[in-house]
């Protein structure tokens, strides 16, 4: 699915299961946190998201 959405990232998540929040949380916050790390570095409007949010 990550190959037809621009911009998705794949992340196999060891011992994740179907909530790997719960089951792995250490390795779907590493997932979760480099993801963002990488967004913030790029978005050209950092203040874009808290501007839209009500």
């Amino acid at each position: 699915m990550a190959e037809t959405i621009p911009g998705a990232r794949l992340a196999v998540i060891a011992d994740g299961g179907h909530s790997p929040q719960f089951e792995a949380p250490a390795g779907w916050w590493e997932a979760v946190a480099g993801f963002l790390d990488e967004v913030a570095a790029t978005d050209p409007e950092p203040s874009r998201a808290a501007s839209t949010s009500s």
